[in-house]
């Protein structure tokens, strides 16, 4: 082959696979796009699920104890933040419970 053929293939190669990336490129921006709007649309839903719902426990449900007026002032930050297994041992008025641990009620 003469070099001025070889050159024409080759710039020719080259064409084909800057078409074939920038094809490529086309396609990851649509498939991008259409995973936010998908992304976009389930976390809507979700938000749309829970959204009113308030987290109620019932009698006997196992929970974790995190003292919360203690952290805005107390501060330790090799101290563990939630505390203990217990359970709900009675449902007071304004969303408040009782709990036991497994000697008796705290």
């Amino acid at each position: 082959m003469t070099e001025r053929l070889y050159y024409l293939l080759m710039r020719q190669n080259l064409l084909t696979i800057h078409k074939h990336i920038m094809s490529i490129v086309k396609k990851i921006f649509h498939i991008k796009k259409k995973a936010r709007l998908i992304i976009q649309k389930i976390q809507d839903y979700m938000i749309q699920q829970t959204s009113g719902k308030e987290r109620r426990f019932i009698v006997g449900k196992e929970v974790l104890y995190h003292n919360l007026a203690k952290e805005s002032w107390y501060s330790r930050k090799l101290e563990l933040k939630w505390r203990g297994l217990y359970q709900i041992a009675a449902i007071l008025l304004n969303r408040s419970y009782k709990i036991a641990d497994q000697g008796g009620v705290l």
